[in-house]
C-alpha cells in the first residue's frame, strides 16, 4: 500500500467529503459584492486556515495518515478551494499561501524527510516519527483491529530509511524516549487482551510521543524482545510482545490527591509516609472508590539536573504470561523530581535514586 501513494505521480484528497459518496467538487459559497465608500469589492470568508487541518473530515480518518505522508504531491479538495501540496511548494487556489512550507501544522511529506536526513544530532526522523504517531493516535478507525495495519506502509518506509529495529510502534535505537509516551487529556482506553500494554498500539485514544528537544539520558538496557505477530509482520496484531529490560525500579504509592484537575494525575509518594517522589500521569483514570495501589517505577529516562520519567508497573493479570513470567503491565508515567520533598514543609529531600535497586523486569 505504501508504495502506490509514494510512486503516484498526483493524490487527488477529498479532504472535506464526509464519505466517499459526496465527491471532490463540492458547492461553495462565492464571494459576494459589496460596496465599501462608493466602490464596490468581492468579499469571502478566509478559508485558507482550514484546508489541512485535522477537522477535516478526511485528516479524521487513520488510514489517510500514511496516505498523506507517503504521497509525493497532492490535491486536497476543500468546501471553497483547493490546496496543492508536494515537498517544494504548499499554495491555495486564492494565492494568499504559496510557499516552500506547511501551514498551521499541516502533515510533513515522506519526500520532505528523507530530504532534511537524519539532522545535525540525528534525531530528526524520530522526531517526524513521534509527531506523526501523535496524529495518527487521535485518529479514527472503524475496526480498532486495523491500527496495526493502517500504518504499515509508513512503518517500513521508516525502517528501509533507517535501518532501525521496529519494536510495536517503538523503536529499540531509541526505546527509552519512545516507552514514555503519554495519555491525552481523556486518557486512553485498553481493550481487554489489547497487547503490548508499554506500546501506545494496544489502546485507543489520543496520546503524545516524546518529541527530541530536550536531550536525556536512558536508564534502562533492553536485555532481549520477543514479539510474535497473529498475521502479517507489521500489519496484524500481536500474540507475544515482551521486552526484558535492566534498570533501576522503586516501590511508590498513589496518593488520593490529584495534581491537578486532570482526575488520571496523582502525586507519588513513599509507601506509608508523608514523603513524595513526584507525580503520575496514568493512562485512564482509575475506578471511583478503588484502592491506591502501590507500584513499581521504572526509571526509563533521565532530564539531566531535572527530573527522571519512569514507567508505572504492575504485576500482569494471572492467564497473560502463556506459561512464561507473567511480566508486568503499565499503568502510565511517573515524573520524579531528583529529591524527594515532604508536603508538611516542602524542603528538599533525599536523593530519589539512591533509593531505587537494580532489577530485571519483563514488559507486557
Amino acid at each position: 500500500m505504501g508504495s502506490i501513494y509514494t510512486n503516484a505521480h498526483l493524490t487527488l484528497a477529498a479532504t472535506s467529503s464526509d464519505t466517499p459518496k459526496m465527491g471532490l467538487l463540492l458547492p461553495f459559497q462565492g464571494a459576494e459584492c459589496v460596496r465599501i465608500h462608493g466602490e464596490t469589492v468581492s468579499v469571502r470568508m478566509e478559508t485558507h486556515r482550514e484546508l489541512d487541518r485535522m477537522s477535516e473530515p478526511l485528516n479524521t480518518r487513520g488510514w489517510t495518515l500514511q496516505e498523506g505522508v507517503l504521497a509525493s504531491r497532492i490535491v486536497c479538495f476543500g468546501k471553497e478551494q483547493w490546496l496543492w501540496k508536494c515537498p517544494s511548494r504548499y499554495a491555495t487556489e486564492d494565492g494568499l499561501i504559496d510557499g516552500p512550507r506547511d501551514f498551521d501544522g499541516g502533515l510533513i511529506q515522506w519526500a520532505d524527510i528523507v530530504q532534511q536526513g537524519p539532522g545535525e544530532d540525528g534525531e530528526n526522523y524520530l522526531r517526524h516519527w513521534y509527531r506523526m504517531v501523535t496524529n495518527y493516535s487521535s485518529r479514527d478507525l472503524t475496526y480498532q483491529s486495523d491500527k496495526w495495519n493502517a500504518i504499515a506502509g509508513l512503518t517500513d518506509m521508516f525502517i528501509k530509511l533507517t535501518g532501525y529495529t521496529y519494536l510495536v510502534g517503538l523503536w529499540e535505537e531509541d526505546l527509552a524516549n519512545g516507552l514514555v509516551w503519554e495519555a491525552k487529556m481523556r486518557g486512553v482506553i485498553r481493550e481487554p487482551g489489547s497487547i503490548p500494554s508499554w506500546s501506545w498500539l494496544s489502546v485507543k485514544g489520543g496520546i503524545k510521543g516524546y518529541v527530541h528537544t530536550t536531550p536525556t539520558a536512558s536508564m534502562i538496557e533492553l536485555l532481549q524482545s520477543n514479539l510474535q505477530w497473529k498475521g502479517t509482520p507489521l500489519a496484524s496484531p500481536l500474540k507475544v510482545a515482551r521486552l526484558t529490560v535492566k534498570g533501576k525500579i522503586l516501590q511508590a504509592t498513589l496518593g488520593a490527591r490529584s495534581v491537578t484537575q486532570d482526575s488520571r494525575h496523582h502525586v507519588l509518594a513513599a509507601p506509608g509516609s508523608d514523603e513524595i517522589f513526584g507525580e503520575a500521569l496514568l493512562d485512564s483514570k482509575l475506578p471511583d472508590g478503588a484502592e491506591m495501589p502501590t507500584v513499581s517505577c521504572l526509571f526509563v529516562i533521565g532530564v539531566p539536573q531535572k527530573e527522571y520519567f519512569t514507567l508505572l508497573l504492575t504485576p500482569a493479570p494471572d492467564g497473560e504470561g502463556d506459561g512464561q513470567d507473567k511480566g508486568m503491565t503499565r499503568l502510565g508515567i511517573g515524573v520524579f523530581w531528583t529529591r524527594s520533598r515532604f508536603y508538611s514543609t516542602r524542603t528538599e529531600g533525599e536523593l530519589i535514586l539512591e533509593k531505587a535497586s537494580e532489577a530485571t523486569v519483563v514488559l507486557v
